[in-house]
């Protein structure tokens, strides 16, 4: 994984999911993080950098909140935005 300051480092599970179980604060029992966090870690590739990561776990969220609560696709749009500044 190549980090912000261009340092590479090793994909770490548990930091993915730290990064991901903070995007789904306060979604619990809906969304597992632990769930989304797999989805995430099997799109890793060489070179993958953290802003790829950060958009990859935001839209695997985004996919499994509008399949369950529809409503709740816009917590994701946020999201995204927040990802984007």
């Amino acid at each position: 994984m190549v980090k912000r300051n261009g340092q590479q480092e090793p994909v770490s599970f548990n930091a993915i999911y730290e990064r991901v179980a903070g995007f789904c604060y306060g979604l619990d029992p809906i969304v597992d993080p632990v769930v989304i966090t797999q989805k995430v870690v099997s799109g890793v590739y060489n070179g993958v950098t953290t802003q790829q990561l950060d958009e990859l776990s935001a839209g695997t969220l985004r996919n499994k909140i509008v399949l369950l609560v529809p409503r709740l696709s816009m917590l994701s749009d946020v999201i995204w935005r927040i990802l984007a500044h």
